[in-house]
């Protein structure tokens, strides 16, 4: 009887051949070297979607913070945190800090419309709300503020528009 059974189990296929092992870690492999880049720029984008509506969300709040404290508000920005403050550099609201592997570049934040003082903001590239609401910078192109932050692995960018005229916010990809 047991060696009926031992027959019976040793007639079919048992288990895979080191060819057929082989070609399944092969077909895994392309897989994984396919996808991984394209979920690391993925990943990318959203974090640099993410920070972009962290800084829309500080520009709101300083705008409207402006208005109901009827006194200047800055947002001010540095390599990788934003805060809104006031003239005496009175924190409102505490540092936000970006999401890892994005950053804002504060050696063209003059050329975009972001005003640089010693001695206000903390010396940092910031944009100045008026207590009416208003933007009260003069940038270069005399248009709108441009806050650009770029992924620090690939290179992709956002730029936050802040329009002067209508203090209109939008993101350009």
């Amino acid at each position: 009887m047991k060696q009926a059974l031992a027959k019976e189990c040793n007639d079919g296929k048992q288990g895979f051949t080191l060819i057929e092992l082989m070609i399944v870690i092969a077909v895994i492999s392309i897989l994984a070297i396919v996808s991984v880049p394209k979920y690391q720029a993925i990943t990318e984008h959203y974090k640099l979607e993410s920070t972009a509506q962290i800084v829309v969300g500080q520009l709101r709040y300083a705008k409207q913070l402006a208005m109901d404290q009827r006194k200047g508000i800055y947002l001010v920005l540095d390599t990788n945190t934003v805060e809104v403050l006031d003239a005496g550099n009175k924190e409102y609201g505490g540092l936000q800090a970006f999401e890892s592997g994005i950053i804002f570049d504060t050696s063209s934040a003059e050329n975009n419309g972001l005003m640089i003082e010693s001695g206000k903001a903390k010396g940092l590239p910031h944009v100045v709300y008026d207590p009416r609401g208003f933007i009260d910078n003069s940038p270069v192109n005399g248009e709108a503020v441009n806050i650009v932050l770029s992924g620090v692995r690939s290179g992709s960018s956002v730029v936050i528009v802040v329009e002067l005229e209508t203090g209109n916010i939008r993101l350009e990809w």
